[in-house]
């Protein structure tokens, strides 16, 4: 390697390697200059071993945080999707053993097999629909609303309490069902 002398004898910017021109910033530890702009985006000397007086560079929000997105709907929308499968697979199966049994299910497996019959009509399956389309219109019409995140978290939360609930009365119609065929 050979140390070649440059051409110009004006000052570098020791970011960019462009010639410094005013208006520069100089480090006051060890003088080194840098283009204003250069400096605005170190924001610190660049000096190895300089003791760097930083700034934190606060950049523009890019997007608001209150306004609901793609996440939200998907994950309540599986939710919601995970639930109608289970009153349309799960509940069936429960139904049969006890009307094979001839017996009567306790008072909350009662409720989710109200439920479940509902799901089963064509008003539930047109109630689903409508909850669908919905909650699609609300997402892309009113994402920015603070309100339309804060029904997707509710509804999810609501959505997910379904499953210990419904799996609570499906266990106590279980337990109470006689062991004997």
């Amino acid at each position: 390697m050979r140390c070649v002398p440059r051409e110009s004898s004006l000052l570098r910017c020791a970011f960019c390697h462009d010639d410094v021109a005013a208006p520069s910033w100089a480090c006051e530890r060890c003088r080194t200059r840098l283009h204003a702009d250069c400096f605005g985006l170190l924001s610190a000397c660049p000096t190895l071993g300089c003791a760097p007086r930083g700034r934190v560079l606060v950049l523009p929000r890019t997007r608001d945080r209150d306004a609901a997105t793609a996440w939200d709907l998907g994950v309540w929308l599986t939710t919601f999707a995970g639930v109608w499968a289970s009153l349309a697979w799960l509940a069936p199966r429960i139904t049969k053993i006890y009307e094979k049994k001839k017996q009567s299910f306790p008072m909350p497996t009662t409720w989710v097999m109200d439920l479940l019959d509902f799901s089963h009509s064509w008003l539930g399956v047109l109630t689903a629909l409508a909850i669908v389309a919905a909650s699609i219109y609300a997402f892309v019409k009113h994402r920015e609303r603070r309100a339309v995140t804060w029904s997707f978290v509710a509804l999810t939360t609501c959505g997910f309490a379904f499953f210990p609930a419904a799996g609570f009365a499906i266990i106590l119609a279980l337990v109470n069902m006689p062991h004997r065929l």
